[in-house]
């Protein structure tokens, strides 16, 4: 099943994702911060 979140406080517009049972499967992030310039351990 497909699912999409819309969150707030962070870069990502978007996330899409796939349920397969209790497996999330096919995440995709729309947006964000660009990969050069952040790490996954700053905030934007």
């Amino acid at each position: 099943m497909k699912y999409t979140s819309v969150p707030s406080g962070v870069c990502a517009r978007m996330f899409e994702f796939e349920l397969d049972g209790e497996v999330i499967t096919n995440v995709k992030i729309v947006g964000g911060c660009p990969r050069k310039l952040y790490s996954g351990s700053k905030t934007c």
